[in-house]
């Protein structure tokens, strides 16, 4: 085979590389390497991935926190409507929280759309428990709805349920209602330390939490002890028929009791007793206050309603009507006492009626009402009509239902109708929702002044009209100086005597008094001789007492209070006037100092108020922009508050 010589360049050019290399004389400062050549360092190539991956995560970071501030304008504006309604369902304000059912439902959907994409918040240990809040908040919204749906339930079938046999669906409910009140508070409780973290106050709430709490509180611990008096096989509540004809300081004097019977969590049974066949019963002798003693030698039970604090007096005539019927046996003990005063059976009648009553041939109205009771006695016709009404309860409408529910309202306010309950948690939410009859608890820090007035009738049914007038006026120093008229007009054939009493702060000190009438009270029997009994409540109050030797006026402590006692008799068709001066406590002075003044009236008294308080030299009250403020009443409520702020004069 023929050789074939191939070509030089073609040699070079495959063994080039192995050649050795000619020689190059490079100067070592002048040499640069070309850009061709140059070689990436590894440290340069880290930065640029970490800048990228900056970037992408900065980008991710921007977009979520736009969305979690998404998140969290939802949880805000959801925590506002959900701890608003709560604050409606809590306090009563029902209508509110229909009218809010709405925005519950709105809320719970926007809290569903926004835990939708809260996973990947679970990397994050500071931002896990968002998927928990909004979780808590959605069980929140339904529960608030379903608590909604059973307090309706409650006011709108409760008397139905209660008297017309159903009590078992009654306890149902009243469970399922403090089932849901206990869930909601231990979830808004949550819910708050959730929202708190992420700066996410309720609005509606802040303030109030604290409040709002303790009322949940309250209002569970009434639903359990309600519960457990509805779940006994049987209880029994004390029903006192006021005569207000006779006033005694807790309201009218007792004519007749009622032994209302409840078992399987509803009405079972009514009997009305009249009270002198319990007085007979009553073993023990009793020496009564000393301004029945110019009447009675023995404290009876009608006139045992001698307390302005109501729950004072109700447990007073609750013991001494178990000690008149020593046969009851434990659990026939009274749970606990409704008072009531003739206003509230007359406004049953007419709401009620045309009402049949077994027994009276005329359906009762509230135009012959009074005409029946005489006719039968006070004691028999109500035996007869109060389970008629018991009846009737059964079958309300819903007009009547709403016409009841606002009578009610205006028993409670003006406290023709007062409840006592045995159980403290009942009694306590009875009395912080006003509905006991209770005197206003003074609290420690009190700045202002307070006023209650007690008449009672010793003797005599005289009618007597009053107008009252307090003139307030704040020295420089703080000090209240208070003038007190009290105008008693008797409009009866006969005279009147009644023996008064004015409630002030404690601290208080009677300066001047004029118009009363002087009567000296002397003991109308050997009471250590005849061996009668001191009553312990009587005695805490009359061991503090003193007696003017000149005016015969009282005073002594009761109930917190300094109180003035004196008589006020007058003839037949003639008007009384009784001035009382007195400084009552130092108050606060400065500018926007708050400045309250109470008054309760005494239940079964219907008189008219005048009012006035000046405030100090150089300051005026913000609500009038005056010195003075002024306020009048023809018909006084339960109790009135007036709260007032110190401006100084020519500040604004």
């Amino acid at each position: 085979m023929p050789k074939h010589k191939l070509p030089r360049k073609n040699i070079d050019s495959k063994i080039s590389d192995v050649r050795k290399p000619r020689a190059v004389r490079m100067c070592q400062d002048d040499w640069q390497p070309q850009s061709s050549l140059e070689i990436e360092r590894p440290q340069r190539r880290w930065r640029k991935i970490v800048a990228a991956v900056a970037a992408v995560v900065g980008v991710a970071i921007v977009v979520y926190a736009g969305y979690l501030l998404v998140v969290r304008n939802r949880m805000e504006t959801s925590t506002n409507v959900l701890f608003g309604n709560l604050q409606y369902l809590i306090f009563g304000s029902s209508d509110q929280l229909s009218s809010g059912r709405g925005e519950i439902q709105a809320a719970a959907g926007g809290i569903n759309s926004s835990a939708t994409g809260v996973s990947p918040l679970k990397l994050l240990p500071i931002l896990r428990e968002i998927p928990s809040g909004l979780s808590q908040m959605g069980q929140l919204a339904s529960t608030l709805i379903e608590v909604g749906n059973s307090f309706a339930a409650l006011r709108t079938e409760g008397l139905n349920l209660f008297f017309g046999g159903r009590g078992g669906d009654l306890l149902a409910l009243l469970k399922n209602t403090d089932t849901g009140l206990k869930k909601i508070s231990v979830l808004s409780n949550s819910i708050r330390d959730i929202a708190n973290k992420f700066d996410v106050t309720p609005m509606n709430a802040a303030g109030d939490y604290l409040v709002l709490g303790t009322e949940l509180r309250r209002q569970t611990d009434m639903l359990d002890a309600l519960v457990t008096l509805l779940d006994l096989p049987e209880s029994h509540i004390l029903l006192l028929l006021e005569d207000t004809s006779v006033l005694r300081p807790g309201g009218g004097r007792i004519a007749a009791y009622a032994d209302i019977s409840l078992a399987g969590g509803g009405f079972k049974n009514v009997e009305v007793t009249d009270i002198s066949t319990a007085e007979k019963s009553l073993g023990a002798d009793l020496i009564p206050p000393i301004p029945l003693q110019v009447q009675e030698t023995t404290w009876k039970i009608r006139d045992a309603n001698w307390f302005f604090d109501f729950p004072s007096s109700a447990a007073k005539v609750k013991s001494l009507i178990e000690a008149a019927d020593p046969s009851r046996e434990a659990n026939a003990q009274y749970s606990g006492v409704i008072a009531v005063t003739p206003e509230v059976i007359a406004a049953l009648a007419d709401t009620l009626g045309p009402l049949q009553v077994d027994g009276i041939k005329k359906p009762i109205t509230k135009s012959n009402l009074d005409s029946e009771v005489k006719r039968l006695g006070y004691a028999h016709f109500m035996n007869l009509f109060l389970p008629a009404v018991a009846g009737r309860m059964r079958d309300l409408t819903g007009d009547e239902r709403g016409k009841l529910a606002g009578l009610l309202g205006g028993w409670i306010a003006n406290r023709e109708a007062r409840l006592y309950f045995q159980d403290s948690a009942l009694n306590g939410y009875v009395l912080n929702a006003d509905y006991g009859g209770g005197m206003w608890p003074l609290p420690n820090n009190f700045s202002g002044d307070y006023l209650a007035l007690a008449r009672a009738d010793i003797g005599t049914k005289a009618t007597t009209t009053e107008t009252i007038g307090l003139r307030s006026r704040v020295g420089p120093d703080g000090i209240v100086h208070d003038n007190l008229t009290i105008a008693q007009t008797n409009k009866s054939a006969v005279a009147s005597q009644n023996f008064m009493q004015v409630f002030t702060p404690d601290g208080s000190h009677l300066t001047e008094i004029a118009g009363n009438t002087y009567k000296k009270v002397s003991p109308p029997a050997n009471y250590n001789h005849l061996g009668y009994v001191v009553d312990p409540d009587v005695a805490v109050i009359e061991d503090t007492r003193t007696v003017d030797s000149l005016d015969y006026t009282e005073s002594y402590q009761a109930f917190g209070r300094d109180v003035f006692g004196f008589w006020l008799s007058l003839k037949p068709r003639i008007t009384g006037t009784v001035s009382l001066t007195y400084d009552s406590p130092r108050v606060k002075i400065g500018d926007g100092a708050r400045y309250s003044f109470v008054i309760e009236r005494q239940p079964g008294e219907h008189a008219a108020f005048n009012y006035s308080v000046e405030a100090p030299p150089g300051w005026q009250w913000h609500e009038s922009q005056k010195q003075i403020f002024y306020y009048s009443s023809d018909y006084l409520a339960g109790r009135t508050i007036i709260n007032l702020t110190l401006e100084k004069i020519g500040s604004m």
